[in-house]
């Protein structure tokens, strides 16, 4: 799907309007089973107690976004992306520009692709508890109990602690009860008690020799501290090759940070701002990748399998290649910039240069929501 404006070329990603289809149905009907493949019961008791109440706090695009994440990992049982574009774009499989990515993903990727101000960072918490409580309360395999969080630089990193520890007072100190992950409304009765006994790490709580063990756990971090050196000798396997392009005097917190990512089979990876990773200019940021890629090796050699998956969120999934702006191939969910305004969501949207290249139907905005737009220039650095 492309559109044009003036100066760029968009080409969209096919999935998302066809996966839309078929999950608003699904949800509306109830969640039930689809070729007699259903959600589990703690799943659906999460579903109904986030939506099925009067005063949920939710808005309607965080509902659809954990929506379509979940039909895509439960009711159809986890496709990669290839096993994606067979059942909604077939037709799009030999004509993408992202074919290689589509035709070799070794693990699920997934993309929810959501404005800024629209409350990513709920649907993530959302995604980590129904994750977490499937795989320790259910005894269910195909979840997982231990993640990954990783953001592009130091404010959204410190807007994922918010979250997880609460926002720091004047004297630098968070308190917890303010957190996203203490708030009633995430948990059902029963349910609160039993997350609070999930291990919470920092980049910061890494150090050498620390004890690894097997116990759930989530480790936030800046993709930098994954940038594993991957430049390897003639005859050396990726998968050996996992070592960090730090100094040699972090070579131990190098193999920290290595032994507690390979020490269990499953992992889920949530990937904030992810477009930094994928952006094909940037190749400091394509290391990151591949180094998720090579945890994906190490694991399977260790096992026999990997359970990774890896949840992208950004409001601009693209990159720029001349004139065109290509969104990525794994995108499953879209709420733009134009739906966000157009509902209201905010009262104002703060639209950085990248941003603004997502909007090609400006006009379709009514001028007093249009007036509200207020247009920033953000550096990478200051992500």
């Amino acid at each position: 799907m492309t559109k044009h404006d003036g100066t760029y070329t968009r080409q969209q990603c096919p999935l998302p309007p066809k996966i839309k289809i078929v999950v608003k149905e699904w949800a509306e009907a109830g969640y039930p089973s689809v070729n007699r493949i259903s959600i589990t019961p703690i799943t659906r008791t999460l579903l109904n107690y986030w939506f099925n109440q009067e005063d949920s706090p939710f808005y309607k695009c965080q509902q659809e976004a954990i929506e379509t994440l979940i039909y895509c990992y439960e009711i159809l049982n986890k496709p990669n992306l290839s096993g994606l574009y067979k059942l909604f774009a077939p037709s799009h499989l030999e004509q993408s520009y992202h074919l290689k990515k589509i035709t070799t993903g070794k693990f699920p990727e997934y993309c929810l692709k959501m404005a800024t101000g629209t409350g990513k960072t709920w649907v993530l918490a959302m995604a980590l508890i129904w994750q977490y409580f499937n795989a320790v309360k259910g005894q269910d395999k195909r979840f997982t109990k231990h993640f990954l969080v990783m953001a592009p630089g130091i404010i959204v990193y410190k807007r994922l602690l918010d979250s997880f520890f609460g926002k720091e007072d004047m004297k630098g100190k968070r308190n917890v009860n303010k957190s996203d992950y203490y708030q009633e409304f995430f948990f059902p009765e029963g349910y609160k008690e039993d997350f609070m006994k999930l291990r919470k790490l920092t980049k910061e709580d890494i150090t050498p020799n620390m004890e690894i063990t097997e116990e759930p756990f989530v480790l936030i971090t800046n993709w930098h501290r994954l940038n594993f050196n991957v430049k390897k000798k003639k005859g050396t396997k990726l998968s050996d090759a996992i070592y960090y392009g730090f100094s040699d005097e972090d070579e131990s917190l190098t193999e920290t940070f290595k032994s507690l990512l390979i020490a269990n089979q499953d992992l889920m990876i949530f990937n904030d701002e992810a477009h930094h990773v994928h952006e094909s200019y940037g190749e400091d940021e394509k290391v990151w990748q591949e180094s998720i890629n090579l945890i994906f090796e190490k694991l399977k050699a260790e096992y026999g399998e990997a359970n990774i998956t890896q949840i992208d969120f950004s409001a601009t999934p693209f990159e720029t290649k001349q004139n065109k702006v290509i969104y990525f191939p794994h995108i499953i969910y879209d709420y733009d910039v134009i739906q966000a305004m157009n509902s209201k969501l905010v009262k104002q949207i703060f639209l950085e240069t990248r941003n603004e290249l997502t909007i090609d139907d400006l006009d379709k905005v009514d001028m007093q929501l249009r007036s509200k737009l207020i247009k920033i220039n953000l550096e990478k650095e200051d992500i």
